[in-house]
């Protein structure tokens, strides 16, 4: 089933109880605007889809708390109907579609961090789960040169496949006030969750709403000793290894040749990160 479908069926199932309007995406960015528009409108916003559907309502209801800063606007419910559902591994809800009813009915909202990314032309971007550069963006940019029809998990472990052959690794630098990194590396990842990439621990430290940045750096490390590491990163755990560093900031600075945020591709790679003063709040 698609979500569009799952939607139709949710919103005539919830009309009985609640006054409730259907709302559908017609373009990647669509569902911030919506988000932007229906966040001080309605008491529950049920997104319906994967990362970066959810990342864009994030986003969207944080720009919304920007305009007005005042932060009592709605609370957000995603469904977990993507292909990594990385971000919503962290929330500790069960995001299933048959729990919907039941979290409406409990109301116990979960608070979580949104970070912003600045670039130098003073453009925002929002991210609710992590931002990387390196071999990050090459599995997102290859995602979104295959053909419509490979859909799904297959579209998305084929990227990853895809990456990995071509992936040549790129000098990165991040900068904190405590710590520098600059040289090659296979991913450096800016992270508010613990989980990326389908599932990789790659912060294993992170919290959603301890106010930090979770930076994760490997660095000269060659790809097929990464992938020997990746059963080890799939539990969540910390890999002792000299070009491998943890730590956590409240800003960061980032220069690459190009980045992604919650799996949105993006060219230009120079940004600083810095937590938005004001939390979201998941059901």
């Amino acid at each position: 089933m698609r979500a569009s479908e799952f939607a139709e069926k949710l919103c005539a199932q919830l009309q009985s109880e609640h006054h409730t309007r259907l709302l559908l995406t017609e373009h990647r960015g669509h569902a911030k605007t919506l988000a932007t528009e229906s966040a001080f409108c309605c008491d529950v916003l049920i997104c319906i889809g994967g990362d970066g559907t959810i990342s864009e309502c994030a986003g969207g209801i944080a720009e919304a708390i920007r305009f007005k800063q005042k932060e009592n606007c709605c609370l957000l419910l995603p469904v977990a109907f993507g292909t990594g559902n990385d971000f919503v591994r962290n929330l500790g809800i069960d995001t299933t579609a048959d729990k919907i009813i039941q979290r409406l009915h409990l109301l116990s909202p979960v608070r979580c961090d949104i970070f912003f990314m600045e670039g130098a032309d003073s453009t925002l971007r929002y991210f609710v789960n992590e931002c990387s550069a390196g071999l990050g963006p090459e599995v997102v940019h290859m995602a979104d040169q295959f053909p419509s029809f490979i859909k799904g998990s297959l579209r998305f472990h084929l990227a990853i496949l895809a990456a990995f052959i071509r992936y040549k690794k790129k000098s990165i630098k991040i900068v904190t006030s405590e710590f520098t990194f600059q040289g090659p590396a296979i991913a450096v990842v800016c992270a508010n969750g613990k989980f990326f990439g389908g599932g990789i621990g790659i912060a294993p430290d992170a919290k959603i709403n301890d106010g930090l940045l979770n930076i994760t750096v490997v660095g000269d490390v060659g790809l097929f000793e990464y992938l020997r590491y990746l059963p080890a990163l799939k539990r969540g755990e910390k890999i002792a290894h000299p070009e491998i560093h943890y730590l956590h900031s409240e800003s960061a600075q980032i220069v690459a040749e190009n980045l992604e945020a919650d799996g949105e591709f993006i060219e230009t790679g120079q940004f600083k990160i810095k937590i938005s003063p004001y939390q979201l709040r998941f059901i």
